[in-house]
């Protein structure tokens, strides 16, 4: 499971940039809602067992249990966070009010950073380090599992300024032989 206190600081530090920059109004993306969406994804899984259940890795950036590669797992993560961000901005343009699907992409998205979840190649200027290796919640990518979340929370990395339209946040890399990406995308 994530860090609750790291998916709240990322929000909020998210949060803050789209409301300095201007083009948003604070009032449809109000902070404590859009953070209680996201911490609520993992309050979910916790109570339904989701986060030990193969069809809710996803929704957490992980690879199944059942022998899942890591390209098709990120590509079902990636299509989990597409699809809760389309249904999130149907409701945005119909009620003006965050929903829980906006709350389950950004959780998705969070937890793509978190060294518990996947590792990453080093970062290049703006652009975070693409994708190597979607680690699974068992054996020994669970056993350090914990110690990932606690380094995520502890970084101090939140998001500084915001990065260039286009830039690729959740991509992969090549593949290693553990498990990761077959293949590495450009950006767009």
């Amino acid at each position: 499971m994530s860090s609750l206190a790291g998916h709240a600081k990322i929000t909020r530090a998210a949060l803050a940039m789209l409301a300095a920059d201007g083009r948003v109004a604070g009032s449809v993306l109000d902070p404590a809602r859009v953070t209680a969406r996201v911490l609520s994804r993992d309050i979910l899984d916790l109570l339904t067992l989701g986060h030990w259940r193969d069809p809710a890795q996803c929704r957490h950036f992980m690879r199944r249990f059942d022998g899942q590669g890591g390209r098709e797992a990120y590509d079902e993560a990636v299509a989990w966070i597409r699809s809760r961000a389309a249904g999130a901005a149907r409701v945005l343009a119909r009620h003006g009010a965050p929903s829980q699907a906006l709350g389950d992409a950004l959780h998705a998205v969070q937890d793509s950073f978190a060294p518990g979840h996947a590792e990453r190649e080093a970062a290049n200027g703006p652009f975070p380090g693409a994708i190597r290796r979607i680690r699974r919640y068992a054996g020994a990518d669970k056993a350090g599992h914990a110690e990932g979340d606690a380094a995520w929370r502890g970084s101090g990395r939140t998001l500084r300024r915001r990065p260039p339209r286009g830039a690729g946040l959740v991509r992969p890399a090549a593949a290693d032989r553990r498990g990761g990406c077959h293949r590495r995308r450009s950006r767009p």
